[in-house]
């Protein structure tokens, strides 16, 4: 990770958004790079990203959302951790003019326990924003059933803690050195606004570069991360679960987002049907 020299959520500074300035790391963009590489290169670079995936998601904590500002280098030096509550996406929160305090800190909490802490806020956002108009209820009733099946079937139990994710890892975010013909070394890794700790169902997805990124790389990557990983990782229920997560983040506030919401569940509850 690259180390941060400036950090600025302020309403009023120069830029009129959060930012961070990192210093440079060492290496290239993999994006830049990844049509010269050469076939043992290519898995090398995936090798690399799967054990930086897997280490990643070793860091647990039993509280989800955001590692907190209101750290200090002591806290960390006695794996103190403060995580501050999972934010929702901007455009599902209720529009005011006055700037909130800090974030409420995390509590432990369970997989289940989050995405319907997650279902209801967004409930009641949607119900402040749209004034009266239909917040369609029966989608959030099906979401609330999803999570129930979900957990029922133990795909998301309780004894699992949540893991540090950086999710849709891209190949302009990785930052790598060609060290010879057969090795290529990842140097840094970009881009970790959107860190969380959440639920280890969406750590488990093989990169998208990776997917079509010519031969080997895939299986390369694969093979680091463990037949069983694989096995998780490709099932139907869990890739349900990981698009119901951007809906619990986007919130429900339109008919396009109902309709994609209702397209999660059909989907789940036929993939249910199958499995029973």
């Amino acid at each position: 990770m690259p180390k941060v020299v400036v950090y600025d959520s302020s309403p009023s500074n120069a830029l009129d958004r959060p930012y961070i300035l990192y210093e440079r790391l060492p290496g290239h963009s993999l994006q830049s790079l990844w049509a010269t590489l050469n076939t043992a290169q290519r898995q090398s670079a995936a090798r690399e990203i799967a054990h930086f995936t897997r280490d990643l998601s070793q860091l647990r904590s039993r509280c989800p959302g955001v590692i907190s500002i209101r750290n200090t280098v002591f806290d960390f030096k006695q794996d103190v951790v403060r995580v501050e509550q999972m934010p929702l996406s901007r455009r599902c929160s209720p529009i005011t003019t006055s700037y909130a305090a800090l974030p409420l800190l995390a509590g432990p909490m369970t997989t289940r326990e989050l995405l319907l802490d997650l279902a209801a806020r967004q409930r009641s956002n949607a119900g402040k924003m749209l004034a009266g108009a239909p917040v369609h209820e029966h989608v959030w009733t099906r979401m609330q059933g999803m999570i129930d099946t979900l957990h029922r079937r133990g795909l998301i139990p309780d004894s699992e803690a949540f893991s540090l994710l950086r999710t849709q890892l891209a190949a302009d975010d990785v930052l790598v050195s060609v060290r010879d013909e057969g090795t290529v070394d990842v140097t840094g890794v970009l881009s970790w606004g959107g860190a969380v700790f959440g639920p280890t169902f969406l750590g488990k997805q093989v990169p998208g570069f990776l997917l079509g990124g010519g031969v080997g790389g895939l299986e390369a990557f694969e093979e680091v991360m463990g037949e069983e990983w694989c096995s998780v990782a490709c099932r139907l229920e869990m890739e349900l679960a990981r698009r119901l997560w951007e809906v619990l983040l986007n919130g429900v506030v339109s008919g396009s987002d109902a309709f994609a919401a209702e397209e999660v569940l059909d989907e789940f509850e036929k993939v249910v049907m199958v499995r029973e």
